[in-house]
């Protein structure tokens, strides 16, 4: 009985019995022979440079040590083991491919082998690339076989390669007419000679060339071919907006026709941010969605689809390429509120010319938000003058030990605030599949542009019970943008730059006097929470919470998609006014590699002490500040909060006054400015999909009638006792016992300049 123990001996636990063995045989002294054999490790793996590797040996036995095959490039220091030792193997330099070879220790009675397998990395890369993936097979004009050129790349020897043909889009009883006769290569030129189409229905096929390296690892490059019918057509092309006519408002239309469509492909899958990938259980995530989706744009840019491929196997559509796709057999759905379109069954076969082309080439509307028309969804659009108004954290700032960098699969994407020169905001929008969402890079605070696919996606768990229906619960906006890849996000780095000014802002605890809390940026008011411990009134009633704003990198596993990254290097984005990146010396962040802070940090204001029962009404959050001396067309307050516990309320209610009187008689002083939905947190088990692994990050546009004022105040109270449970949504029991957490990580009141 062979046992592999890795890091450890290779062991065999031989028992030998002859004959039969009763079970009272057990209570006699038996004689066991413990075989040892083998290495520490299986694999080693060389540079291309020459050099001598040191391979420590483990046995108790007489043997052989031999290379399984003739190895010319590499010798061993010795071909006989007794017991244990250490083995040099002398290994030239690789000027060619990367190439492997077997070391076999036997023992020598034949009764034991371990084979150690060394791979020595190469100069060269083996490459097979086509120009285009995607070839059109004509007819040709004397009946005779055609003949097909295909640009191709190649260092590799074609009598190394295999070349197989597959013919698809058959019925499941059809017979394959074999109409591919043979291929060849000469010149960077692959030759594919096809006998001509004697019907009127296109026939397609896909030939692929594998090459298995030294490493035996096998890759594969595939052209897909279709060819066109008898009479050489492909089908009729149609324009987008014609496309668009086929289906109904709200409804899916099935499409028969034999046409196909030309336009640009603007996402980038290799960004990892095309399409959501929805939850499809509360701790279920179908990640190959932003591998099979794609966005298609219009050659004059004005209209766009989204297209969803049946497999990510057969979305073979890259970044800045103008296609061609039929569309025969497709779906086509007008999804509403706002209409925007999606077709579903996209196949390989479909794709039937591909062309890689200047990324410069493709059109790109720039536009403010309010500028935004439903035919932009799709679309490639810069949207102009913006900028991040949370200053702190990455484009994802979630508890990452509920998403996929810590291996669990309960959060798919997060919402980041935007808000541009005129006033107005949306969301842009990272799936947890983005690449480089969390990569200990700080996103820009100066004005910006920020260029991506308009998108409509809806987000459970920012706002839910908004519709009557589950699936339709959770907009955000009638717009949100996705970036395709980071430098989309073009921002000026210092806050600066930025075409709005700060009155006021709050990014962690900073002490000002007894019972309140002072502004991170400049001097200019105060924060506080109307509870107070009357039999220690000067007590700090509001305390520091955890935020999730560490901006990585982050990971808490070697096999997870981020990898293992722990501790604090990079801090949270917070840069105050002297230039100092506030908190790098923390080192209590980050240290399970899920990007949290502790709750020492102070980074989060939170209160338990939600509603007085002795007056039937709610505490408050107050922020008080002067407007005095400030002009400007745009005011505007930024909050990112969250319910950090169960049985708080739901529903706040923002309003402002100049005199800040907190007394019952008093509240028909203070004006509305609006209201919004809180989220709870997110709980290991059960995990819902309405709580939230992050802050929900909002913006308000104020009225002008709050500058001029030597003293603004901000009330922020829960609207009612509506919450929810663990389980459910607005079921539960508000708490009253100080134990409702409610906190805020960022506070702020903006201007333009």
């Amino acid at each position: 009985m062979e046992m592999n123990m890795k890091n450890t001996f290779r062991t065999v636990l031989a028992f030998i019995f002859t004959g039969m063995i009763s079970v009272s045989c057990w209570d006699d002294a038996m004689e066991v022979g413990l075989e040892e054999l083998g290495t520490k490790k299986d694999e080693y793996v060389l540079g291309v440079k020459n050099g001598v590797l040191e391979m420590d040996y483990y046995s108790n036995l007489k043997g052989t040590i031999n290379f399984t095959d003739d190895v010319e490039w590499a010798r061993l220091s010795s071909t006989v083991f007794e017991g244990d030792g250490k083995l040099l193997v002398e290994y030239d330099y690789n000027s060619h491919f990367p190439r492997m070879a077997k070391i076999a220790f036997t023992s020598e009675d034949l009764s034991r082998k371990d084979t150690i397998c060394i791979k020595q990395e190469g100069e060269i890369i083996p490459t097979i690339q086509f120009k285009n993936n995607n070839v059109v097979i004509y007819n040709s004009k004397d009946g005779n076989i055609e003949r097909t050129a295909v640009n191709m790349k190649t260092n590799i020897d074609m009598e190394d390669c295999t070349v197989s043909v597959k013919y698809t889009g058959l019925k499941d009883d059809e017979t394959p007419v074999e109409w591919v006769k043979s291929t060849s290569y000469a010149h960077g030129l692959f030759f594919i000679e096809t006998e001509n189409n004697t019907i009127e229905n296109l026939r397609n096929a896909i030939v692929s060339i594998s090459f298995t390296d030294g490493w035996e690892k096998k890759q594969t490059e595939q052209i897909f071919l279709t060819q066109a019918t008898a009479s050489n057509k492909l089908g009729i092309r149609a324009d987008f907006d014609e496309v668009r006519s086929y289906v109904n408002a709200g409804e899916v239309a099935t499409i028969n026709d034999n046409v196909f469509i030309e336009g640009y492909i603007i996402s980038d899958q290799e960004g990892g941010n095309v399409a959501e990938n929805p939850m499809t259980t509360n701790t279920a995530i179908d990640y190959s969605r932003t591998e099979r989706c794609s966005y298609i744009e219009s050659l004059d840019g004005q209209y766009g689809f989204m297209l969803e491929a049946v497999s990510s196997d057969d979305n073979n559509l890259k970044a800045n390429t103008k296609v061609q796709i039929l569309l025969k057999g497709t779906s086509i759905e007008n999804q509403l509120n706002p209409s925007r379109y999606v077709i579903k069954g996209i196949t390989s076969p479909m794709i039937i010319q591909s062309e890689k082309i200047s990324e410069s080439i493709i059109p790109v509307k720039a536009k403010h938000m309010n500028e935004l028309e439903e035919k932009d969804l799709y679309t490639l659009v810069t949207l102009k003058d913006c900028e991040f108004p949370i200053r702190k954290g990455s484009l994802t700032p979630i508890n990452e030990g509920y998403a996929n960098s810590a291996m669990t699969n309960r959060i798919n994407m997060f919402p980041t605030l935007i808000r541009d020169i005129n006033g107005n905001s949306m969301y842009l929008l990272t799936n947890t599949t983005c690449k480089y969402r969390r990569d200990g890079s700080r996103i820009g605070y100066g004005k910006g542009d920020v260029t991506g696919v308009i998108v409509h996606e809806k987000y459970r768990r920012f706002i839910d019970g908004d519709s009557a229906e589950e699936s339709e619960c959770g907009t955000i906006g009638k717009y949100q943008i996705r970036h395709q890849k980071k430098a989309d996000l073009a921002f000026a780095n210092d806050f600066k730059d930025s075409f709005s000014g700060l009155i006021t802002e709050y990014r962690f605890l900073q002490k000002k006097a007894a019972g309140t809390w002072g502004p991170t940026y400049g001097d200019n008011g105060s924060f506080r929470h109307t509870y107070v411990d009357e039999e220690n009134p000067n007590t700090m009633m509001t305390t520091g919470n955890t935020d999730f704003c560490y901006l990585g990198p982050i990971g808490n596993n070697e096999r997870g998609p981020f990898g293992l990254n722990k501790g604090n290097i990079n801090g949270f984005g917070i840069i105050l006014e002297d230039g100092t990146n506030w908190g790098l010396d923390f080192t209590n962040v980050n240290n399970d590699g899920k990007g949290n802070s502790n709750s020492n940090n102070n980074l989060a204001f939170t209160n338990g002490n939600w509603w007085n029962e002795s007056l039937d009404r709610p505490y408050a959050w107050i922020v008080n500040f002067s407007t005095k001396g400030y002009h400007t067309d745009h005011l505007s307050m930024q909050i990112a909060v969250m319910n950090y516990s169960r049985r708080v309320p739901s529903n706040w209610v923002i309003e402002w006054s100049t005199d800040g009187n907190m007394a019952p008689e008093a509240d028909d002083a203070w004006e509305k400015i609006a209201e919004y939905y809180v989220p709870d947190v997110v709980n290991w088990n059960p995990t819902q999909q309405w709580q939230s692994a992050g802050y929900k990050p909002m913006d308000f546009e104020l009225p002008l009638e709050m500058l001029g004022h030597e003293n603004v105040y901000i009330r922020i109270m829960p609207k009612n006792k509506i919450c929810s449970s663990d389980t459910g949504l607005g079921d539960g029991q508000m708490r009253t016992d100080g134990n409702a957490w409610n906190a805020i990580s960022y506070f702020a009141i903006r201007y333009n300049k």
